[in-house]
């Protein structure tokens, strides 16, 4: 479960959707003339594509930084894990407008992070997201390339993303891709946590390496 201050960030993601008009709002009803009717849709998709634009990573968060992760290691030889701790900055940006219909709208985004502490890296990959008018229900994936040093071990490893939100429940799996690892990461397995605390993003990362 998380705790009372990943909930606390969580509530405060969920406000900054809601003023940000990404979540809780349903797509206005066309009223009156014809004419009208076609004013009310080119202000909504144009209304969608400015509110995607400026979506920031605290609007988001709620959706992709859902605290507590915890995923099953994947089958095959057991190992013992270890734990990488650290934090990381996120920036994040629209690839193409939004493809909105009945109040759903469909995003691509790029990621660009830094990692700091004990994985020293970048991360580069591509994001999906689906933002719904229903209050706090959300979801997205993503692909990531992580490249850089990993407690003293040079190489790189995908991510792969899976995070939902369902009236404020929220779900999210971070694993290392298997077979995807390099250099003396090569075969490395393992989950990341992220936690969210003062404005600050926090990883947890249990690894395993032949």
């Amino acid at each position: 479960m998380a705790s009372s201050s990943s909930d606390r960030s969580t509530q405060s993601h969920v406000a900054a959707h809601r003023r940000a008009g990404v979540i809780g709002n349903e797509l206005p009803q066309a009223k009156g003339t014809e004419a009208a009717s076609n004013t009310s849709v080119e202000a909504d998709r144009s209304g969608m594509a400015n509110t995607l634009r400026r979506t920031t990573l605290k609007a988001l968060a709620g959706v992709l930084l859902a605290p507590g992760v915890s995923s099953a290691q994947p089958k095959g030889e057991q190992r013992m894990p270890s734990l990488a701790k650290g934090t990381f900055t996120v920036e994040m940006k629209p690839q193409t407008e939004p493809n909105s219909a009945d109040g759903v709208s469909l995003g691509r985004m790029s990621l660009d992070k830094r990692f700091e502490g004990d994985l020293v890296a970048t991360g580069k990959g591509e994001m999906l997201t689906a933002l719904t008018p229903i209050k706090s229900s959300a979801g997205y994936v993503a692909i990531e390339r992580v490249t850089g040093t990993l407690q003293g071990r040079s190489g790189s490893f995908v991510l792969q993303h899976s995070g939902t939100m369902d009236q404020g429940a929220q779900r999210l799996s971070i694993t290392v891709v298997p077979g995807s690892g390099t250099g003396a990461l090569a075969g490395i397995s393992g989950a990341f946590k992220i936690n969210i605390a003062e404005g600050k993003h926090f990883y947890e990362f249990e690894y395993s390496l032949p």
